[in-house]
């Protein structure tokens, strides 16, 4: 493939040098050149008399380093030609030039580019040849004339010059018809291969973007890849799509075109909004440069389609905007305190797309460098530097948060094993309160809601034949409850009171001051070897007796207060049934809560029926379910 490529490039070299080498008496450059603001229709004429002009050279198409104007101008020059061209049929040859403009020869209109009217509208300039009738001479001297018009607004933008066909510019040239058909059929086949590396480079930049979108959604990655994998996709779809527009046969500022130039503006917001995910710090002032930045871009389009000339100056302005926060962001990220080495690389690859942006817009015009030299050359390839510079930094970037989340995620499997293991462990403490008691059946179903869980129970057997029976719930989840569970386990393998309420008592005299601003829930009930329950309750969902909700006094929750006193109530029963709140808590996908009815309807089905139906329904907190059946 390379090899079949550099053959490709050096033919279309060969025939675009060796083919005005081989007739260059043939060509005629006019490069001499007065121009004059306004319009006249008189001014085509030989005879007018342009002395008074202002001297000037041949008419180019906008760029960053022209003054820009707007309106109507006209250009006059003189050439004469060769006596070996006289009776041959001859041409002129125009580079790109925008937007509508006319072209006499002694007067006679030999062609038009886009439309006059009924309003002015251009279309994407190319190489172009006009031909010339023999009408139009009147001997070697060769009048010119060029009627051109520019919208108010500019349109030399990046993201329509990616496919080359707008560079390398020539002035007007008289020749042969065929040999200039030939040439500008050439310039326009050359000059695409030559800039072909642009292109690539912009497919790359959006294939690192997707990449980084794949490992966002299939990895669960930060956000980070999210809006680095948006960010490199707009770069990179930007210029691929307007050198497509830019090749179409679509007005200059069609809506397609306008979207185009508004996606290349809207790309510098989407780099601040990656700044702002990978350096936290600076995400109040970067989200608010993403947003001024989308201004710009919508005022960019807007001015662009309906020929605003005040946005050029606005654009322009705020372009440096990007610049500025790209430079404080990598300076941010070389001062992190943990200093890895991973801040220091992208640090160090986000200096670059600002620095080529300066470099290709600023330093080579202040230095007087011509167009070309802004750009590098690699063996006969143009690319732009800036295209480059994003890519590197796009790879960068996206290698950086790629070998970040690897390392994220060994440290989660660590976390996860350890949970997991906790999980196991806190498990095995709470079956192993479950002991056989002489009269009584007991059964329990846990279901915590993520590895370890709040939620505990106990039974401790008095040697009376009494039983007393614990359920609870440490507000909020994960390791820190599941410490708290731990906690309250060991208090009550201590405790020597046999009622319910002082034990709550004492349960709540130890997590004062443990519990960091939450609470914990609690129902502890004896149950009496004549057949009576005494129940206490801190705050949690009362038991249900035979099917019925138990009317229970429901006292504060544990750890908030110290001296807190509960009360008891008696209650009767063959089947007792505890649980916590994340059984009436379970909510399904139309936001409904299994609620107490459900609960009561199944309050005498086993403890784990009545843990997988809440469970089935929608689990979202930890869920225990005790039940106690008195042995006939």
């Amino acid at each position: 493939m390379t090899h079949t490529y550099r053959i490709l490039m050096a033919l279309l070299r060969m025939c675009a040098v060796t083919a005005p080498l081989l007739a260059q008496e043939d060509i005629v450059r006019v490069e001499q050149w007065r121009v004059q603001e306004g319009d006249d229709p008189r001014w085509a004429a030989p005879a007018f008399d342009d002395s008074g002009w202002q001297p000037s050279s041949w008419p180019r198409r906008h760029t960053t380093a022209q003054a820009f104007f707007a309106g109507t101008l006209w250009y006059r020059a003189t050439a004469f030609l060769p006596p070996n061209l006289a009776g041959q049929p001859l041409a002129l040859a125009m580079a790109p030039l925008d937007e509508v403009y006319d072209v006499f020869v002694n007067g006679v209109r030999i062609g038009t580019v886009g439309e006059w009217k009924p309003m002015p509208a251009g279309r994407f300039p190319l190489f172009t040849s006009f031909p010339i009738p023999e009408s139009a001479f009147e001997g070697p001297r060769v009048h010119l004339a060029i009627r051109r018009w520019t919208g108010g607004s500019r349109t030399n933008f990046a993201v329509f010059a990616a496919s080359g066909i707008l560079q390398e510019p020539h002035p007007p040239e008289i020749g042969p018809a065929r040999l200039i058909r030939t040439q500008q059929e050439l310039r326009r086949v050359s000059n695409p291969v030559t800039y072909s590396a642009n292109p690539l480079v912009s497919l790359g930049i959006a294939v690192v973007g997707l990449l980084s979108l794949a490992m966002f959604f299939s990895q669960r990655a930060s956000r980070s890849n999210l809006w680095l994998g948006v960010a490199l996709v707009a770069e990179g779809l930007g210029p691929l799509l307007g050198s497509a527009v830019s090749l179409s046969s679509l007005p200059l500022r069609s809506p397609p075109a306008a979207a185009l130039l508004g996606l290349q503006f809207l790309s510098p917001a989407l780099w601040s909004r990656f700044l702002a995910e990978i350096c936290p710090r600076l995400r109040t002032p970067l989200l608010a440069i993403a947003m001024v930045q989308i201004g710009i871009a919508f005022a960019a389009a807007l001015g662009y389609a309906a020929q605003f000339s005040a946005t050029w100056a606005l654009t322009n302005r705020w372009a440096y905007i990007g610049m500025l926060a790209a430079g404080v962001t990598a300076i941010s990220l070389l001062l992190e305190r943990r200093r890895d080495a991973s801040s220091l690389v992208l640090a160090v690859a986000l200096t670059l797309p600002p620095a080529a942006q300066f470099w290709f817009t600023e330093l080579s015009l202040r230095l007087g460098l011509a167009d070309q030299a802004r750009y590098l050359n690699l063996q006969g390839l143009i690319i732009d530097p800036r295209n480059v510079a994003r890519l590197i930094f796009g790879v960068t970037a996206a290698t950086v948060l790629y070998l970040r989340h690897q390392k994220e995620q060994q440290r989660q499997a660590g976390i996860d094993r350890e949970l997991a293991a906790a999980r196991i462990v806190q498990e095995s403490l709470l079956l192993s309160r479950i002991v056989a008691t002489p009269g009584f059946a007991v059964d329990a179903a846990y279901l915590p809601a993520s590895e370890v869980g709040g939620d505990f129970y106990q039974e401790l057997a008095g040697p009376d034949g009494s039983l007393l029976v614990l359920v609870g719930d440490v507000s909020g989840k994960g390791l820190r409850a599941a410490l708290l569970v731990g906690h309250i386990s060991g208090a009550l393998s201590n405790e020597r009171s046999r009622r319910p309420a002082e034990v709550l008592e004492n349960l709540n005299q130890s997590l004062v001051g443990r519990v960091s601003g939450g609470f914990v829930t609690c129902c502890c009930a004896r149950f009496h070897p004549d057949g009576t329950v005494t129940v206490a309750s801190a705050g949690h969902p009362a038991p249900y007796a035979d099917g019925r909700e138990l009317e229970v006094a429901t006292g504060l929750p544990l750890g908030i207060a110290p001296g807190v006193t509960y009360d008891e109530s008696t209650a009767s029963g063959c089947r007792f049934t505890f649980i916590s709140d994340g059984v009436v808590e379970a909510e399904n996908a139309q936001r409904e809560l299994f609620g107490f009815d459900r609960t009561r309807a199944i309050s005498t089905r086993s403890a784990q029926e009545i843990a997988e139906a809440a469970k089935a329904w929608g689990q979202n907190d930890d869920i225990t379910v005790v039940t106690v059946q008195r042995n006939a």
